[in-house]
Protein backbone atom coordinates (compact mmCIF):
# COMPACT_ATOMS: atom_id res chain seq x y z
CA UNK A 1 0.00 0.00 0.00
CA UNK A 2 1.29 3.46 -0.92
CA UNK A 3 1.76 6.14 1.70
CA UNK A 4 1.07 9.63 0.34
CA UNK A 5 1.76 12.93 2.06
CA UNK A 6 -0.85 15.46 0.93
CA UNK A 7 1.57 18.34 1.30
CA UNK A 8 4.64 19.83 -0.35
CA UNK A 9 5.94 21.05 3.01
CA UNK A 10 9.68 20.36 3.33
CA UNK A 11 9.27 20.18 7.11
CA UNK A 12 6.59 17.47 6.94
CA UNK A 13 8.65 15.55 4.38
CA UNK A 14 11.65 15.76 6.68
CA UNK A 15 9.62 14.38 9.59
CA UNK A 16 8.49 11.35 7.59
CA UNK A 17 12.04 10.79 6.31
CA UNK A 18 13.31 10.88 9.90
CA UNK A 19 10.86 8.06 10.67
CA UNK A 20 12.34 6.03 7.83
CA UNK A 21 9.07 5.92 5.90
CA UNK A 22 8.83 5.52 2.14
CA UNK A 23 6.21 7.88 0.78
CA UNK A 24 5.09 9.95 -2.17
CA UNK A 25 4.00 13.58 -2.03
CA UNK A 26 1.02 15.12 -3.76
CA UNK A 27 -0.22 18.68 -3.97
CA UNK A 28 -3.74 19.07 -2.64
CA UNK A 29 -6.13 20.51 -5.20
CA UNK A 30 -7.86 23.06 -3.01
CA UNK A 31 -7.55 26.80 -2.56
CA UNK A 32 -6.37 26.73 1.04
CA UNK A 33 -6.43 30.52 1.50
CA UNK A 34 -9.99 30.82 0.20
CA UNK A 35 -11.22 27.95 2.37
CA UNK A 36 -9.45 29.34 5.44
CA UNK A 37 -10.99 32.79 4.88
CA UNK A 38 -14.47 31.30 4.50
CA UNK A 39 -14.10 29.25 7.68
CA UNK A 40 -12.91 32.31 9.61
CA UNK A 41 -15.92 34.30 8.39
CA UNK A 42 -18.16 31.46 9.58
CA UNK A 43 -16.65 31.84 13.05
CA UNK A 44 -14.77 28.54 13.16
CA UNK A 45 -12.16 28.12 15.85
CA UNK A 46 -8.49 27.70 14.89
CA UNK A 47 -8.68 23.98 15.68
CA UNK A 48 -11.80 23.59 13.50
CA UNK A 49 -10.03 25.40 10.68
CA UNK A 50 -6.96 23.17 10.97
CA UNK A 51 -9.09 20.02 11.04
CA UNK A 52 -11.17 21.08 8.03
CA UNK A 53 -8.12 22.10 6.00
CA UNK A 54 -6.45 18.77 6.77
CA UNK A 55 -9.56 16.81 5.82
CA UNK A 56 -10.07 18.72 2.56
CA UNK A 57 -6.42 18.41 1.53
CA UNK A 58 -6.35 14.69 2.27
CA UNK A 59 -9.67 14.10 0.51
CA UNK A 60 -8.58 15.96 -2.61
CA UNK A 61 -5.46 13.80 -2.90
CA UNK A 62 -7.25 10.55 -2.09
CA UNK A 63 -9.93 11.14 -4.77
CA UNK A 64 -7.38 11.04 -7.60
CA UNK A 65 -5.71 7.79 -6.53
CA UNK A 66 -6.24 4.64 -8.56
CA UNK A 67 -4.94 2.11 -6.06
CA UNK A 68 -5.03 1.44 -2.34
CA UNK A 69 -3.20 4.10 -0.40
CA UNK A 70 -2.97 5.83 2.94
CA UNK A 71 -3.05 9.62 2.71
CA UNK A 72 -1.53 11.74 5.46
CA UNK A 73 -2.68 15.35 5.65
Amino acid sequence: MKLILASQSPYRQHLLNQLGLTFLTASPRIDEDQLKSRLQLEGCSPSQIAETLSFEKGSSVFKIQTEDCLVIS
